[in-house]
Protein backbone atom coordinates (compact mmCIF):
# COMPACT_ATOMS: atom_id res chain seq x y z
CA UNK A 1 0.00 0.00 0.00
CA UNK A 2 2.87 2.36 0.77
CA UNK A 3 4.33 1.73 -2.68
CA UNK A 4 1.07 2.76 -4.33
CA UNK A 5 0.92 5.96 -2.28
CA UNK A 6 4.52 6.72 -3.20
CA UNK A 7 3.79 6.11 -6.89
CA UNK A 8 0.73 8.39 -6.78
CA UNK A 9 2.75 11.09 -5.03
CA UNK A 10 5.55 10.84 -7.60
CA UNK A 11 3.10 11.08 -10.50
CA UNK A 12 1.32 14.06 -8.93
CA UNK A 13 4.61 15.83 -8.25
CA UNK A 14 5.80 15.13 -11.79
CA UNK A 15 2.64 16.59 -13.30
CA UNK A 16 2.80 19.61 -11.03
CA UNK A 17 6.45 20.26 -11.82
CA UNK A 18 5.93 19.77 -15.55
CA UNK A 19 3.13 22.30 -15.53
CA UNK A 20 5.45 24.72 -13.73
CA UNK A 21 8.18 24.28 -16.30
CA UNK A 22 5.79 24.53 -19.23
CA UNK A 23 4.23 27.74 -17.93
CA UNK A 24 7.39 29.20 -16.43
CA UNK A 25 8.61 30.64 -19.71
CA UNK A 26 5.62 32.98 -19.81
CA UNK A 27 6.72 34.75 -16.63
CA UNK A 28 9.39 36.68 -18.55
CA UNK A 29 6.65 38.46 -20.47
CA UNK A 30 6.64 42.24 -20.31
CA UNK A 31 2.88 42.43 -20.04
CA UNK A 32 2.05 43.01 -23.69
CA UNK A 33 0.25 39.67 -24.00
CA UNK A 34 -2.03 40.24 -21.01
CA UNK A 35 -5.60 41.41 -21.54
CA UNK A 36 -5.18 44.60 -19.49
CA UNK A 37 -1.63 45.31 -20.72
CA UNK A 38 -0.06 44.78 -17.29
CA UNK A 39 1.68 41.67 -16.05
CA UNK A 40 0.00 40.15 -12.99
CA UNK A 41 1.48 40.21 -9.52
CA UNK A 42 3.93 37.51 -8.49
CA UNK A 43 1.37 35.93 -6.15
CA UNK A 44 -1.11 35.59 -9.00
CA UNK A 45 1.55 33.92 -11.14
CA UNK A 46 2.49 31.50 -8.37
CA UNK A 47 -1.15 30.64 -7.67
CA UNK A 48 -1.75 30.07 -11.36
CA UNK A 49 1.33 27.86 -11.80
CA UNK A 50 0.98 25.92 -8.54
CA UNK A 51 -2.80 25.52 -8.27
CA UNK A 52 -4.85 26.54 -11.30
CA UNK A 53 -2.83 24.98 -14.11
CA UNK A 54 -2.38 21.58 -12.43
CA UNK A 55 -6.12 21.55 -11.66
CA UNK A 56 -7.07 22.33 -15.27
CA UNK A 57 -4.60 19.71 -16.48
CA UNK A 58 -6.29 17.16 -14.23
CA UNK A 59 -9.68 18.40 -15.47
CA UNK A 60 -8.53 17.65 -19.01
CA UNK A 61 -7.47 14.14 -18.01
CA UNK A 62 -10.77 13.49 -16.25
CA UNK A 63 -12.61 14.99 -19.22
CA UNK A 64 -10.74 12.66 -21.57
CA UNK A 65 -11.84 9.65 -19.54
CA UNK A 66 -15.42 10.94 -19.47
CA UNK A 67 -15.32 11.63 -23.19
CA UNK A 68 -14.22 8.06 -23.95
CA UNK A 69 -16.92 6.67 -21.65
CA UNK A 70 -19.62 8.71 -23.41
CA UNK A 71 -18.50 7.85 -26.96
CA UNK A 72 -21.14 5.13 -27.40
CA UNK A 73 -23.78 7.80 -26.82
CA UNK A 74 -22.19 10.82 -28.50
CA UNK A 75 -21.00 9.15 -31.72
CA UNK A 76 -24.50 8.19 -32.94
CA UNK A 77 -25.83 11.65 -32.13
CA UNK A 78 -22.89 13.40 -33.79
CA UNK A 79 -21.94 15.33 -30.67
CA UNK A 80 -18.63 13.58 -29.89
CA UNK A 81 -16.61 16.51 -31.23
CA UNK A 82 -18.53 19.06 -29.16
CA UNK A 83 -18.18 16.98 -26.01
CA UNK A 84 -14.46 16.42 -26.66
CA UNK A 85 -13.89 20.14 -27.17
CA UNK A 86 -15.78 21.09 -24.01
CA UNK A 87 -14.38 18.35 -21.77
CA UNK A 88 -10.83 18.06 -23.09
CA UNK A 89 -9.94 20.84 -25.52
CA UNK A 90 -11.19 23.84 -23.55
CA UNK A 91 -9.42 22.89 -20.29
CA UNK A 92 -6.21 22.20 -22.24
CA UNK A 93 -6.43 25.58 -23.97
CA UNK A 94 -7.01 27.26 -20.62
CA UNK A 95 -3.98 25.42 -19.24
CA UNK A 96 -1.49 26.04 -22.04
CA UNK A 97 -2.67 28.96 -24.18
CA UNK A 98 -2.75 31.92 -21.82
CA UNK A 99 0.01 33.89 -20.13
CA UNK A 100 0.87 32.83 -16.61
CA UNK A 101 -1.19 34.66 -14.02
CA UNK A 102 -3.84 35.72 -16.56
CA UNK A 103 -7.08 34.24 -15.29
CA UNK A 104 -9.31 35.52 -18.08
CA UNK A 105 -9.79 33.04 -20.88
CA UNK A 106 -8.66 34.88 -24.01
CA UNK A 107 -7.01 31.79 -25.44
CA UNK A 108 -8.92 31.97 -28.73
CA UNK A 109 -7.09 35.20 -29.53
CA UNK A 110 -3.60 33.88 -28.86
CA UNK A 111 -3.66 30.15 -29.29
CA UNK A 112 -3.21 27.80 -32.20
CA UNK A 113 -6.26 28.46 -34.34
CA UNK A 114 -6.27 31.38 -36.75
CA UNK A 115 -9.07 29.81 -38.72
CA UNK A 116 -6.59 28.79 -41.40
CA UNK A 117 -4.98 25.99 -39.39
CA UNK A 118 -1.77 27.94 -38.84
CA UNK A 119 -0.23 28.81 -35.49
CA UNK A 120 -1.23 32.28 -34.36
CA UNK A 121 1.65 34.78 -34.50
CA UNK A 122 0.86 35.95 -30.94
CA UNK A 123 2.16 32.69 -29.51
CA UNK A 124 5.73 32.90 -28.25
CA UNK A 125 7.92 30.22 -29.75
Amino acid sequence: MAQIRLAVAVVAATIAMSSLTITGCSSRDTGKNYSNGEAPETGEMVADAAVVRPMTLWASAIGAVGWVVTLPFTLPSGSAGDVGKAWVGDPLKYTFCRPIGEMEDNSDERCFDNGDGEINDNVKR
